[in-house]
């Protein structure tokens, strides 16, 4: 069972107790209850107290543990810092998928990761940029629809949501029904995209059984190095540099505008890996990556190319095939409602029309 310190905090709140109120009632410290607001559990006598004062059944501050859905792992936006509720957020919507992705036939991955340590990274890239088709383009960096295609081919599920603002993500990992999962942010653009999720491609591929020594610190290291060794290659760091060294500041930021213009990424990630490599550019690349946000479309624009629902159940699964054929086995198990839930329609498409595609296409599966 697991505490509900956050709905503690709720019910105090809206019952008219204040932290001191509940302190000299249960005769404890504010820092005791302030402990069980953020998860601690009190002990038996404190807790049947507590439940008298507010007037609760104990089993209304706990509820079942899901222990089909792992808790999602995740890189966070910026500078926010991954809390127990933005975890807590994430399991919510991994949640609303439990009885989408729940199927046998969940395919294998083709390979997996059995330690962390730095000596496996440029070979792991080395891997993924060979199962995206780049092998030999070692001056071309992945897209995000190589990422796309690689999540395909790992056998990991990808799911396309407008997260909570609460969030503060790209993307998150998890594994719901033993089928590992990567939920995207659909209000991402695609220039933010690709590193956060070759990220949360690489904690889909760590096999956990065999690296349970490993902490969350290190696992997240391990993520970043190999996702910047895979999107962006040596020798596409070393063409840039090149490029753009002698140049002045602002003709340095045109050009590196240019890279990631046509190939999809942001500014700031090409010149973190340049610093890393030669050293400080001296240069202010935020505002650039603002207006080339602007210029390429986010994740939602290009799922809902269409308002047309064969075209758009196409792109779907062009995008996501192993969520699509799980949806194709499931969705007559959902109201019109839920299923426009579950793809995240937003009123622009008619579940119902979705329905109608989806009926047609099951009935020339089964001829």
């Amino acid at each position: 069972m697991k505490w509900l310190g956050e709905k503690l905090k709720e019910i105090v709140t809206k019952s008219g107790f204040t932290q001191s109120k509940i302190s000299d009632e249960l005769n404890i410290s504010r820092q005791t209850y302030i402990d069980w607001t953020k998860g601690q559990i009190p002990k038996g006598n404190h807790l049947l107290k507590l439940c008298r004062l507010l007037k609760l059944n104990p089993t209304e501050l706990f509820e079942e543990e899901y222990s089909n859905i792992t808790v999602p792992l995740h890189m966070t936006r910026g500078t926010a810092k991954l809390t127990d509720k933005r975890q807590n957020l994430s399991l919510d919507l991994a949640k609303e998928y439990e009885n989408v992705i729940n199927s046998s036939k969940s395919p294998a991955l083709q390979f997996t990761v059995k330690s962390v340590e730095n000596e496996f990274i440029p070979v792991l890239a080395q891997n993924i940029r060979q199962l995206a088709g780049l092998e030999q383009e070692t001056d071309k960096p992945l897209d995000y629809q190589h990422v796309f295609r690689l999540l395909d081919k790992l056998g990991i599920c990808l799911v396309f949501r407008k997260f909570p603002i609460e969030i503060k993500s790209y993307g998150f990992f998890t594994e719901i029904n033993s089928q590992r999962t990567v939920f995207i942010n659909t209000s991402t653009s695609v220039i933010d995209l690709i590193f956060p999720l070759l990220h949360e491609l690489i904690h889909a591929i760590i096999e956990r059984k065999e690296a349970i020594d490993i902490t969350k610190e290190q696992e997240e290291e391990f993520c970043n190095k190999v996702a910047g060794l895979a999107q962006f290659p040596d020798k596409y760091i070393n063409l840039i540099y090149e490029n753009i060294k002698a140049l002045p500041s602002s003709h340095k930021i045109n050009n590196l505008k240019n890279y990631s213009r046509n190939n999809h990424h942001a500014m700031y990630g090409v010149v973190k890996a340049i610093e890393e490599k030669y050293g400080k550019l001296n240069i202010n690349t935020g505002g650039a990556d603002t207006n080339l946000k602007k210029e390429l479309p986010k994740v939602i624009d290009i799922l809902n190319h269409s308002e047309d629902a064969e075209d758009f159940l196409s792109g779907y699964k062009a995008l996501s095939p192993i969520f699509y054929e799980l949806l194709l086995e499931n969705y007559d198990n959902f109201t019109d409602r839920k299923l426009g839930e579950i793809l995240d329609l937003d009123n622009f498409l008619d579940a119902s029309a979705i329905r109608k595609v989806l009926d047609k296409q099951k009935r020339l599966l089964n001829k």
